[in-house]
């Protein structure tokens, strides 16, 4: 009786823990548009955001396009020789983080797609 009741306090325990306790779901953002282009996206003051999935449209041989928070690129779309990179999902952002898609090595501008989790912190 008292492995079971250790093991339920356990359970009880980490659960609260390492719960998401202070994140209450606000909404889906879906953002789409051309990479390159200089359009931002600010997660506002009292949110984060999860970054689930996304996509941008490097069809042709040796192009990049790339994810960049506060001006630092940390997730990549890349083909060449024959290889595709994706970038590795979900990404977290915190309120006043700067997300926009960039792109080189690019004949012609790159569509993209984001699929953004919002959560209210409180």
């Amino acid at each position: 009786m008292k492995k079971i009741l250790l093991a339920q306090f356990f359970v009880a325990f980490f659960t609260c823990a390492f719960s998401q306790q202070g994140l209450k779901y606000s909404q889906t953002l879906t953002f789409f548009g051309t990479a390159g282009q200089g359009v931002t996206y600010t997660v506002p003051a009292g949110k984060t955001w999860k970054i689930e999935s996304g996509h941008c449209n490097t069809l042709e041989s040796n192009t990049k396009g790339y994810l960049r928070v506060n001006d630092f690129e940390i997730g990549l779309w890349l083909r060449g020789n024959g290889y595709i990179v994706e970038p590795n999902f979900p990404i977290w952002l915190k309120a006043g983080d700067v997300l926009s898609v960039a792109e080189d090595y690019a004949p012609s501008p790159r569509d993209y797609f984001l699929s953004i989790l919002e959560f209210d912190i409180q």
